[in-house]
Parts: C-alpha cells; sequence; structure tokens
C-alpha cells in the first residue's frame, strides 16, 4: 500500500515537470452587434509559469459566416510573460440573427534546445458572437404616462398658487 502511493506520489510528480502548463484565455468581451457591424475582442496566451520560451500558432475554424481577423497569427512569448491577441468580427449585412460561436485553435512549441516538455493544442475555443436583429427604438415613456405627468405637474402647480394667494391674503 505505501509503495503504491509512493508510486502515484512519483507519477504525478514526474507528469507535472514533463507536461508545462500555458493557459489560453476566452476571447473577451462577448459581441452584441447588428448585421453589418463590427466589433474587437482579445484573448491571451499565459506563459507565466512556463519555463521557456513558446511560439504560438493560432488558426481560425471559419466555421460561421462571420469574417474574423487577428492582429497576428504567430506570436512569441518568453518564459514567464503574457501574449496578447486582438481580433475583429465583421458581421455581414446579410446573415440571419443568432448566437454564432467561431472558433480557433492554439498550437504551441516550446524555442530552446533541451525542451522536453509537451504543450498540447488548445481548440475549439469559442469567440461568441449575439447578432441582433433590428433594434427597435422605445419611447423614453408611453405617451399616456406622459399627459399624466403633465396633468399631475400642473395640479401641482394650481395648488401652489391657491396655497400662496391664501397665505398673502391672510396676512392683509
Amino acid at each position: 500500500m505505501n509503495k503504491a502511493i509512493t508510486q502515484v506520489i512519483m507519477i504525478l510528480l514526474l507528469s507535472n515537470l514533463a507536461y508545462a502548463a500555458i493557459g489560453i484565455s476566452s476571447p473577451k468581451p462577448d459581441l452584441d452587434l447588428l448585421p453589418g457591424q463590427e466589433g474587437n475582442f482579445q484573448f491571451k496566451i499565459d506563459a507565466t509559469t512556463h519555463p521557456n520560451s513558446i511560439v504560438c500558432e493560432i488558426t481560425l475554424d471559419h466555421n460561421t459566416p462571420l469574417q474574423v481577423a487577428l492582429d497576428k497569427t504567430s506570436t512569441t512569448i518568453n518564459s514567464g510573460n503574457i501574449g496578447f491577441i486582438n481580433g475583429t468580427v465583421i458581421v455581414p449585412s446579410e446573415i440571419s440573427p443568432d448566437k454564432y460561436s467561431e472558433t480557433f485553435c492554439v498550437t504551441c512549441t516550446n524555442l530552446g534546445p533541451e525542451s522536453s516538455q509537451t504543450i498540447p493544442k488548445y481548440c475549439e475555443i469559442p469567440i461568441n458572437v449575439n447578432v441582433a436583429g433590428e433594434i427597435e427604438e422605445k419611447p423614453a415613456m408611453p405617451l399616456y404616462t406622459s399627459i399624466l405627468v403633465a396633468i399631475a405637474i400642473i395640479l401641482v402647480l394650481i395648488a401652489l398658487i391657491l396655497y400662496l394667494k391664501k397665505k398673502k391674503e391672510n396676512k392683509l
């Protein structure tokens, strides 16, 4: 039993050394756009705990009718740093209102002569875009509410005038 626990601990320690972690954030913000509009997003590749510099390739899946462009499709990130990738989504003018999720993959490789660490390929990272239909202009206040407010203000003014007249007559 003791030997099995020791082996599990050794496997966990060794696998941690062989499997270096980098982090890929979800693109932010989620976008709410109308047909014909464009919006910007950003995500980061975090190598703060990675012992080596890395080079990462970003590939878009192009699985939606959205037009997605990145400011760069390849980036080098030094060990202990974070790389930021910016992108733009253009919504075609002829598109159905719906929620779309364009996805991409990030593949990183170590830079350095003696690197035995494995870096996984991160895929299906979503860029979430809500394409709305026509935005309806809503009046600030319904007409009947505006009329009621105007009548209430007039009644308050009349009551104030009558009160001031009475007060003035009582002084005389």
